[in-house]
């Protein structure tokens, strides 16, 4: 009978292994406030996101890479249309197929844990997407904030309750513009305590900052018009005060006999401050002329905030920082937010060449099975010593 399938002993014994592996993976990614000082394992989540202003050539291109220690690693997926979603009580069914980073695997007690699998039913590792494009040209990626805090759970409306880490597969598989995902959250209560914001470009080239801070939403539509918006996104402080921050920047320049750095370290404020000077600076006086010349020079920003494996200087990182050891970029992304032709280009630590993915080639077709690919495989140069002519 379906009551003994559920109780006999083997059972019960997968179902706590499997609950144990959910309450664990989510003590190691909620990242601890960086005022602890511990020698914590917990793993050290650090995003990059902006927006290239191109007004030469026809291309919306946006760059993301993600910083981590070593304990978790990542797999992509292709996730089709008509999916139907079940995440600790809210469903919806996906109207746009995309393809996501989720996790793959957790390194702990000197084991790396399978996630990919995880599946409780109520809850799959699947449904934790950190970066995302689907076939409308919306894009989604979640960055931590250690100062976030979300609403409060409304058990009167289960299917009103969107679990934090969630927030960019839900978008991703509903909506084609940011405004459409503005409207939608004012619908439904955000929750847990993952400390983490949101950002969001559509085709429109248009970009959301979704922050919760003392319970509270806060939506912000980034102009990009090097004045109210500069198209870039980090970790804390939140992003009104890095905002202003370079508004101040701005105010320095405009001084008599002004000279200002260029920010070195790979801490937030700084990581915001050098990717506007060099995005700002390449808008200005090298704008492309081609899609080529234009992915290059997404290229060189990635570049700028690339932080490389082991205990780097200039990181919140090392065994006293409560963010673990040997914080690092894992992958960087370019995406391409076109609805006929959205495309995701990535590279990872351990294979810096870049991939392309064309969302429009992939079977996103409703019944069509979820595909994934590890992002570490396929050859990581390209071998010209026969091309000499």
């Amino acid at each position: 009978s379906l009551y003994w399938s559920i109780y006999r002993p083997h059972v019960i014994v997968r179902h706590i292994y499997s609950l144990f592996l959910f309450v664990f993976f989510f003590l190691m990614i909620r990242r601890p406030p960086r005022s602890t000082l511990s020698s914590s394992s917990a793993a050290s989540d650090v995003y990059k996101r902006q927006l290239m202003n191109y007004t030469k050539v026809p291309y919306t291109l946006s760059v993301r890479t993600m910083d981590l220690g070593g304990s978790l690693e990542w797999t992509m997926h292709s996730f089709p249309r008509g999916l139907n979603s079940h995440v600790l009580g809210m469903a919806w069914t996906s109207k746009y197929g995309y393809v996501g980073f989720t996790p793959g695997t957790l390194q702990a007690l000197n084991t790396r844990i399978p996630l990919d699998g995880l599946n409780l039913g109520l809850f799959s590792a699947r449904d934790v997407v950190s970066d995302g494009l689907n076939e409308a040209g919306l894009s989604c990626g979640f960055l931590t904030l250690t100062e976030a805090k979300f609403e409060k759970l409304n058990p009167l409306k289960p299917n009103h309750n969107l679990f934090s880490y969630s927030v960019c597969k839900w978008a991703l598989e509903q909506f084609e513009t940011v405004e459409q995902v503005a409207d939608a959250l004012a619908g439904v209560q955000v929750w847990w305590g993952s400390k983490l914001h949101f950002a969001l470009v559509d085709a429109d080239q248009n970009m959301l900052v979704v922050e919760y801070l003392d319970g509270e939403r806060q939506l912000r539509f980034d102009s990009n018009d090097d004045t109210h918006g500069f198209g870039i996104m980090t970790n804390e402080p939140a992003y009104d005060w890095q905002i202003r921050n370079v508004q101040h920047l701005e105010w320095k320049r405009t001084l008599a006999r002004s000279a200002v750095s260029i920010p070195g370290n790979f801490y937030p404020d700084e990581r915001f401050l050098r990717v506007h000077l060099m995005k700002q600076a390449i808008e200005r006086t090298a704008q492309p002329v081609g899609y080529r010349e234009a992915v290059a020079k997404a290229v060189a920003i990635v570049n700028t905030v690339t932080v490389p494996m082991g205990d780097i200087p200039g990181t919140d990182s090392g065994s006293g920082s409560g963010e673990g050891s040997g914080d690092h970029t894992q992958w960087g992304v370019i995406r391409q937010h076109d609805r006929s032709n959205a495309t995701y280009l990535l590279r990872s630590q351990t294979n810096p060449s870049w991939r392309r993915i064309e969302l429009g080639q992939l079977d996103l077709d409703q019944g069509s099975p979820i595909k994934s690919m590890q992002i570490e495989d396929d050859p990581w140069y390209l071998d010209v010593t026969n091309n000499f002519r």
